[in-house]
């Protein structure tokens, strides 16, 4: 096992996957790992393969839905902060 996972980290490394965050890299690679252990599930238990495929996709859809609140989020606080900006430069008149 754990000459798979320095195998997969050289991987990550030789790729200039990212350690952190979001990476679209990363995320290739780990869906790419994932599907090959669902295909070799399948082969000798179809029951624990449909079982896994069913894990992974609802891992997607709430990856998915992260995205979307990350992307919402930086959109409401750029928009904040351009009100703030707007606000100072209203109090500054006032004094």
């Amino acid at each position: 096992m754990e000459e798979l996972e320095r195998s997969f980290d050289a991987k990550l490394i030789e790729k200039q996957a990212r350690k952190s965050g979001i990476c679209p890299i990363r995320e290739a690679m780990h869906n790419e790992l994932f599907d090959e252990i669902i295909r070799q599930a399948t082969v000798n238990l179809p029951e624990r393969g449909i079982l896994l495929m069913r894990v992974r996709d609802n891992l997607k859809m709430t990856f998915a839905a992260y995205q979307i609140l990350y992307e919402g989020s930086l959109v409401f606080g750029n928009r904040k902060a351009h009100v703030a900006e707007v606000g100072i430069s209203d109090l500054e008149n006032k004094i």
